[in-house]
C-alpha cells in the first residue's frame, strides 16, 4: 500500500502508534539516563516528547493532507483551463494550500452556477426562439394553404376570386420571404466573417431619403413625418450606410405601424453628444409600458402578439436595430409612456 493510497484511517493509527513509541521510549529510557530529579528530568522528557511528536504529526499532515488538498487545487485549476481532468506530478507544498483550495472551490462552483443558469436560460430561449419562428412561418402558411385550397375547389374558374386568392397568396409568401430575410441578416450581423464596412456619410441626407421611402406608407396610415434638423449643419458619420439605413427604416416604420392616433407624427432629431451625434426618433403613438423594456430588443418579441396579424412584419426589425448598433459598438435606448408615444434614440460616431 503507498502512501498516496493510504486512508485517513490508517494514517490516524500510523500516527498513533508513532507518537506512543515516542511517549514510551522518552519515559522508560530517557528518565533514567538523565541523572537528575524526578521533576527536571520529566520536564525534559516532555519537550523531547513535544518536539518529536510535533514533528511526526506535522509530517503526517505535510505528506498526507496538504499534498492532496494540492493536488485537488491543480485539479480544479486545470479542469478549468482545458476541461480535462489531467494526471498531476507531484507539486511543492506551501503553507497556503488549504486557503487556496477553498477560494478556488468556492470560484470553481460559482462560475459552474453561473454556467449552469446560463445554459439553462439559452435552452429556455432557444425553446422560445423555435416556438417564435414556428408561429411567425404557421400565420402566412396557413393562409397560403387556405387560399389555394379555395382555388383549387373552383375558385380558380372564378377571375374576380382568384385574382383576389393569388394577390393575397403573394402577400404571405413576401411576409415569409421577409422573416427569412431578416433571419439572415442576424445571421450576417452576429458571424465574424461578416465585417463591416465604415464610410463617411451626411445623416441628414440618410434621414431625408428614409422618409422619402416610407412617405407612402406614413400617409396611408395619417402620420406626419418630419425632420427637425439644420440642414445647414454637416451631420458626417463614420458607419456602415447600407445598416444604418436599416436602422432608420425599422425604428421609423414601427413609429408608423404603432400610432394609434387619428393624427400621428414621427419627428427625427439630431444632437451633438460629445464624440457622437445621438439621433432620436419620436412618436405619439401608442406607447409602450416600461415592463417590456427589457424584452424589446429580443427576436420575435411583441408587446401585443395580436397585433402581429395586423401589422405585419418579421418581428426581427428591433433585434436587427440592436444587432447593428452593436456591431458599430454604439447604444440603442428607448423612452415610453402608455397613451402618449415613443422615443428610441441611438448614437452614431461622427467625423
Amino acid at each position: 500500500m503507498t502512501k498516496n493510497n493510504l486512508t485517513p484511517g490508517t494514517v490516524a493509527i500510523l500516527s498513533a502508534l508513532c507518537t506512543s513509541f515516542v511517549s514510551f521510549i522518552s519515559c522508560s529510557i530517557l528518565i533514567p539516563l538523565l541523572s537528575l530529579n524526578s521533576a527536571v528530568s520529566i520536564f525534559i522528557v516532555f519537550i523531547f516528547a513535544v518536539l518529536v511528536n510535533g514533528g511526526l504529526l506535522y509530517f503526517f499532515i505535510n505528506v498526507f493532507v496538504y499534498n492532496r488538498i494540492k493536488v485537488v487545487y491543480r485539479m480544479i485549476h486545470n479542469f478549468k483551463i482545458t476541461g480535462k481532468i489531467l494526471p498531476l506530478a507531484k507539486t511543492v507544498l506551501n503553507n497556503q494550500a488549504i486557503k487556496e483550495v477553498e477560494q478556488a472551490t468556492q470560484t470553481f462552483i460559482s462560475e459552474q452556477q453561473k454556467e449552469i443558469s446560463h445554459l439553462k436560460y439559452m435552452e429556455n430561449y432557444r425553446k422560445e426562439f423555435f416556438g417564435n419562428v414556428a408561429h411567425e412561418l404557421k400565420t402566412p402558411l396557413t393562409a397560403i394553404q387556405g387560399h389555394i385550397l379555395t382555388l383549387l375547389d373552383g375558385g380558380l374558374e372564378d377571375e374576380q376570386i382568384n385574382r383576389l386568392y393569388l394577390n393575397r397568396t403573394a402577400s404571405n409568401i413576401d411576409r415569409m420571404i421577409e422573416i427569412i430575410n431578416d433571419l439572415d441578416t442576424i445571421t450576417q450581423l452576429e458571424s465574424e466573417k461578416n465585417q463591416l464596412v465604415f464610410e463617411r456619410f451626411n445623416l441628414y441626407d440618410l434621414a431625408k431619403e428614409v422618409i422619402d421611402i416610407l412617405e407612402i406608407t406614413a400617409k396611408k396610415e395619417n402620420v406626419k413625418l418630419r425632420l427637425e434638423v439644420n440642414p445647414e449643419y454637416t451631420y458626417n458619420v463614420y458607419a456602415n450606410k447600407n445598416n444604418i439605413r436599416k436602422v432608420f427604416i425599422n425604428l421609423v416604420e414601427n413609429s408608423i405601424k404603432y400610432n394609434d392616433k387619428p393624427e400621428g407624427e414621427t419627428i427625427i432629431t439630431f444632437s451633438d453628444v460629445d464624440e457622437n451625434y445621438l439621433i432620436e426618433i419620436t412618436d405619439n403613438g401608442m406607447g409602450i409600458d416600461k415592463q417590456y423594456f427589457p424584452r424589446l430588443f429580443e427576436r420575435f418579441y411583441r408587446v401585443d402578439k395580436n397585433r402581429s396579424r395586423t401589422t405585419g412584419g418579421s418581428g426581427l426589425g428591433l433585434a436587427i436595430v440592436k444587432h447593428i448598433l452593436d456591431a458599430h459598438q454604439q447604444t440603442v435606448t428607448i423612452n415610453s409612456t402608455v397613451g402618449e408615444g415613443s422615443t428610441f434614440g441611438f448614437t452614431l460616431q461622427k467625423v
